[in-house]
């Protein structure tokens, strides 16, 4: 990878808040003209890839998430648990996932390979490793929000998908393909990334709560702005997700809404 596609791919990550992986795929996409994968997810370009898709019932890689099964073992039987994480972690086994279903992706010749998951990672998949996916959807003109799984911040999901970073840093991807019964588990409004409560106009009439907004899927209502912490002694005493997110801001460079 050449220095001047690394500095595009930087380039684009600054003004759009992307990260690498997606970044990385517009601008190759830009790059290759038509024949690149286009934006929010790329088309079956191989058999495979679409016989994927169709298990999935997914028409782009968008609303797919791929990964490894984490080496861990479960039961009441610690002997057996053990063991099956020892399995786990000797022969990788590998999945990908939509929000109505799955598919386990073992490291067998005759099934689908690692290298397999990294071109899926490349064709437009989220990869679990460094994404959050959030399933959301449509519901009678109803929007959801859903917490991040680094800081627990909420994040807005919206009327559509879309993907971006969480204020704490961490990347997600926003597919509209969750279960009906899966979207009641999600807050059912546009909320304050930190206490939670919905943005709706305030009982005096003076408008909508001013608070700010950190980014388009993220507002911090006034309440929470005004007991922001202010010292390091009130940083310390904050929520341990709360601090995390506040110093990843910090680290990054970001104004804290003091």
């Amino acid at each position: 990878m050449g220095s001047k596609f690394k500095e595009l791919v930087r380039a684009r990550m600054a003004k759009t808040n992307e990260g690498w992986q997606t970044a990385e795929r517009h601008v190759r996409a830009q790059a290759g003209g038509a024949g690149g994968p286009p934006p929010g997810g790329g088309s079956a370009q191989e058999p495979w890839i679409a016989e994927l898709l169709k298990q999935l019932h997914l028409s782009t890689t968008f609303g797919m998430l791929v990964g490894r099964v984490p080496a861990t073992g479960a039961g009441v039987n610690f002997a057996l648990a053990q063991a099956q994480a020892n399995e786990l972690a000797t022969h990788p086994v590998y999945f990908a996932e939509s929000g109505s279903a799955s598919t386990t992706i073992t490291g067998d010749l005759t099934a689908i390979t690692r290298d397999q998951v990294s071109a899926l990672v490349r064709a437009g998949a989220a990869n679990a490793d460094e994404v959050q996916m959030i399933r959301s959807g449509n519901y009678e003109g109803t929007t959801f929000s859903e917490r991040c799984e680094s800081c627990e911040g909420w994040i807005w999901c919206g009327d559509g998908e879309h993907e971006g970073a969480c204020v704490c840093g961490q990347l997600y991807r926003v597919s509209f393909d969750a279960m009906l019964g899966e979207l009641f588990s999600l807050r059912g409004f546009h909320c304050c990334v930190d206490c939670g409560v919905e943005w709706k106009l305030d009982p005096a009439g003076a408008g909508l709560d001013p608070g700010r907004n950190w980014n388009e899927w993220q507002w911090q209502c006034q309440k929470c702005m005004d007991i922001t912490p202010k010292t390091p002694e009130q940083l310390e005493a904050m929520h341990p997700f709360k601090r995390r997110r506040y110093r990843a801001m910090m680290m990054g460079g970001q104004q804290a809404p003091l």
